[in-house]
């Protein structure tokens, strides 16, 4: 098969919609991972979402270099999926992998997320560049995903 009809494969119908945010820190570190899926019985097993991501990095480098805004809307595209990412003053780079264009609603998004991102820096137990476990930051991403990408 293709990659693309693979990956609809473990993702599902390209119907749905679908949306993969990750943050990563210093040195291409994950700090942060969760997809988006309205569909809670269906799971998805691919590692690919992970390399698509991961390949936009390299395209965020460069552009965040010639952007002025934090926000980078078009970043990087994989069939129909669209990376966009956001480039913290501190350069944490936050990509979201997602079925549709980006919109403004893909900008208050990150700039939200942001703030959570703060919140989490100032407590003095998280080390800067370690992977964010806490329950509460978890909980507040995912209502901020089901608040800007829910059809």
């Amino acid at each position: 098969r293709s990659l693309k009809l693979q990956f609809l494969y473990f993702i599902g119908s390209a119907n749905m919609p679908y949306t993969f945010f990750m943050m990563v820190g210093r040195g291409d570190t994950p700090i942060y991972e969760q997809e988006y899926q309205p569909d809670p019985q269906r799971e998805d097993k691919s590692q690919l979402k992970h390399f698509i991501v991961h390949a936009a990095l390299d395209n965020t480098d460069e552009a965040m270099w010639t952007n002025p805004s934090f926000f980078i809307k078009n970043v990087d595209r994989f069939n129909e999926f669209t990376i966009s990412a956001y480039v913290t003053p501190g350069y944490v780079r936050f990509l979201i992998m997602q079925d549709r264009e980006p919109s403004d609603s893909t900008k208050n998004f990150f700039a939200e997320v942001n703030e959570l991102y703060l919140k989490v820096l100032l407590d003095p137990f998280y080390q800067v560049n370690t992977r964010i476990t806490s329950p509460t930051f978890k909980a507040r991403v995912t209502q901020l995903l089901k608040k800007y990408f829910q059809s």
